[in-house]
């Protein structure tokens, strides 16, 4: 029967035996099939029902009165009452009439509709005009190819990544309204006229619908749907600003003046600290153009006193730890950039050059706009540097511009990243024939260091090869990177001397592990959780998975301590503030519980890192740990959420066009559709499966698939005798 039923139907089918189970009944009558109707919340039915004012919680109560509770024995499968039955052939029925290809949810509300007297007191009780229904119901179907709500909307979040996110809304009739776009485009194009009204621009992010209206009907919001191109307008609020542009000035002027008076950050930073409501994006426009004017308006003398201390200034404001750090660096490129106005490359090379420097590193670390362009821009401001910074001239100069170069290319995005990485190790090579172990043994070592991370990660030439000589350099470094010389940077080397031990092909696979995992014990000794919390989770990560891969000791003793060492990453990256890092362990350390069985410990894991991955762009780790949950929710049991996770991953899979996930994703969905009954629809989704499997040539799951199967044709074969 449900051969033709699409995915929404399925699901509020599976909805309606959820609730069968919830109230503790071994059947499913057509009052669950409404429930699930309401509860599957983006088919046609379930806004037409919305429409009517019919919410799940006051639908249940209706329910739970009329049916009460049931027993608690519940059947796995429990089977559909003669209502049931009617609502079901009632929607195939209709479904063929109208010519219809598919059975959808709003058949199955015709259906309901139809058989009349399971839900007619219900609708009753509800205050729900039958004849109203109707009209409503045969409007949608009029306008059904517009009045299907896609499964990915677009919302507008602020604060993303902190403990003050929030989703932003609309006050519609003195209620929060949350608005689901169905356009990036169009909710972009309304997070920037928000600016107009003074509010700070929100992130856009795409969610899932269902996500949306559950989170709305948790809180008591209302939503509304924004079809691409509606136009929609944000409505007419104010927010008043703290400071007067007379203030921002004020600040302005002090902050030069003592900037010329000592550049210190001991006289500086407090000053800073005490005005952090000062450093935004007004302060911006302010010293860009009071900067402008100042430049084009006064002799060259004095000219280059104001762009001097406005490049102090920048300076002082880049490395500044507080307030938001984003925004400090946005100052700081503004203030390069106005003082590259007023100093050309002819009149005055030197500074013109210290100043491109300096824009360079603000770009390379810049934390707003797109990456992979800052990388560029400070490539080229880098390159612009080079035109002054020469060996024969400014030799140190331009060692440190090679040096910081190199580091740019390493982290480069666009172009060939092999190339990359050979123009990098080119230009450390460059670097280290002025950064000698005698003439400057910390640049030195501090280049060697560099260029072991560069042969890590290099991609031509022989791979072992190329960690003997990321060994090679790492031991270099440490011959100046002492525990007590330089703490830090022996910390570092240390770390990075265990990643390559962990990785190298040469020598004792067992020996190797070993002695990785002694490096990363060696670096963890700086590397602290209240110095560093940052280093020392990346610490913990790395030595956990050592441990995940060691030869020598207790198997189980190894886990254990590989467990451990995951959660306090886990726990150093929540410190510090690295969202992303923090998910990525989560979700590694939810796959590592489920694994031995621990599975809502697993699960609890996993929700937080969907969580954090839904306020990013990495659409592929949010992939993986849907599927990781719906895989978690399978093995406990909970089909129907199972499902919509399942269902939620192979839309981001396919989206990515990553073939393997959607393999994975449509195997495991048949494997479920078929345990809990719709064996049609789960044949279909394993040969669809085993396709891609074949592409990929992925022999063992093409022969896991082959056998369930086989079990299936020969199940068949003797229902047929």
């Amino acid at each position: 029967m449900f051969e033709r039923f699409t995915d929404q139907a399925i699901k509020v089918i599976m909805l309606a035996q959820e609730e069968a189970r919830r109230l503790g009944h071994n059947f499913v009558g057509a009052e669950f099939i409404f429930l699930g109707l309401i509860g599957e919340a983006t088919g046609i039915a379930s806004q037409v029902l919305r429409q009517q004012g019919i919410t799940l919680k006051n639908a249940r109560i209706e329910v739970e009165k009329i049916l009460g509770r049931g027993s608690g024995m519940i059947t796995v499968e429990p089977p559909f009452t003669e209502s049931a039955k009617l609502v079901l052939n009632g929607a195939v029925s209709i479904a063929r009439q109208l010519e219809h290809e598919s059975i959808n949810t709003e058949h199955l509300l015709i259906g309901i509709i139809q058989e009349g007297k399971s839900t007619a007191r219900i609708l009753q009780n509800l205050q729900v005009n039958l004849k109203d229904l109707t009209v409503s119901l045969i409007q949608y179907f009029q306008q059904q190819s517009s009045n299907q709500l896609p499964q990915t909307v677009y919302v507008l979040l602020y604060n993303v990544g902190t403990d003050n996110e929030g989703i932003h809304t609309i006050t519609d009739q003195e209620k929060q309204t949350i608005l689901m776009f169905e356009s990036s485009a169009d909710a972009t194009n309304f997070a920037r006229q928000l600016r107009k009204q003074n509010f700070p621009v929100p992130s856009v992010e795409g969610m899932s619908v269902e996500e949306i209206i559950s989170f709305c009907e948790e809180v008591g919001y209302d939503w509304e749907f924004v079809p691409e191109g509606a136009n929609k307008i944000p409505p007419i609020e104010s927010r008043e600003s703290g400071n007067t542009h007379e203030e921002y000035l004020n600040f302005l002027m002090k902050a030069l003046n003592k900037v010329y008076e000592n550049p210190d950050p001991k006289y500086i930073y407090p000053f800073f600290e005490h005005n952090l409501d000062k450093l935004d994006e007004s302060l911006i426009i302010i010293l860009n153009n009071w900067a402008k004017n100042q430049l084009a308006s006064v002799e060259t003398e004095q000219a280059i006193y104001i762009a001097g201390n406005i490049c102090n200034f920048s300076t002082l404001i880049q490395q500044f730890s507080l307030g938001n750090i984003a925004t400090n660096l946005e100052i700081a490129i503004a203030g390069y950039q106005v003082v590259l106005t007023g100093f050309n490359f002819d009149a005055f090379p030197e500074v013109w050059a210290d100043t491109q420097d300096n824009l360079a590193s603000a770009y390379q670390n810049r934390i707003r706009g797109n990456i992979a362009e800052n990388l560029e821009l400070s490539i080229a401001a880098y390159t612009e540097a080079l035109k002054v910074r020469t060996f024969d001239k400014f030799p140190k100069d331009w060692a440190d511009t090679q040096n910081n170069l190199a580091n740019t290319y390493a982290k480069r995005i666009r172009g060939d990243k092999a190339e990359n990485l050979e123009v990098a190790i080119a230009a450390y090579t460059e670097a280290l024939k002025v950064r000698t172990f005698d003439n400057s043994p910390e640049d030195w070592a501090t280049t060697q260091h560099n260029l072991a991370l560069a042969y890590s990660k290099r991609i031509r030439g022989d791979k072992a090869e190329n960690l003997e000589l990321a060994i090679a350099t790492c031991n270099e470094a440490l011959k100046v990177r002492t525990i007590d010389r330089i703490p830090l940077g022996w910390a570092n080397t240390k770390n990075t001397l265990a990643c390559d031990y962990a990785e190298r092909i040469k020598g004792d696979k067992a020996d190797n592990l070993e002695k990785a995992i002694s490096a990363y014990q060696e670096a963890l000794k700086v590397f602290t959780f209240d110095a560093f919390p940052q280093q020392w989770a990346a610490t913990q990560n790395n030595l956990a998975n050592a441990y995940s891969n060691r030869i020598r000791g207790d198997k189980a003793e190894n886990i254990k301590q590989a467990v451990m060492c995951y959660q306090n990453a886990l726990q150093g990256y929540e410190t510090a503030g690295d969202f992303l890092n923090a998910a990525e362990m989560g979700l590694t350390l939810g796959k590592v519980k489920v694994d031995r069985g621990e599975w809502y410990q697993g699960l609890a894991y996993l929700e937080k890192s969907l969580k954090i991955y839904r306020q990013f762009d990495d659409l592929k780790s949010r992939a993986d740990t849907i599927y990781q949950i719906a895989h978690t929710h399978h093995l406990i049991g909970n089909h129907e959420k199972a499902s919509i996770y399942y269902r939620d991953a192979l839309r981001f899979y396919e989206y990515l066009k990553h073939d393997r996930g959607v393999a994975f994703c449509k195997a495991s969905l048949g494997r479920l559709m078929l345990q809990i009954g719709f064996v049609e629809k789960a044949k279909e989704l394993l040969k669809e499966a085993t396709f891609i499997f074949k592409e990929l040539n992925n022999e063992q799951e093409i022969a896991k698939i082959a056998e369930v199967l086989n079990c299936l044709a020969k199940i068949k074969e003797k229902q047929a005798v």
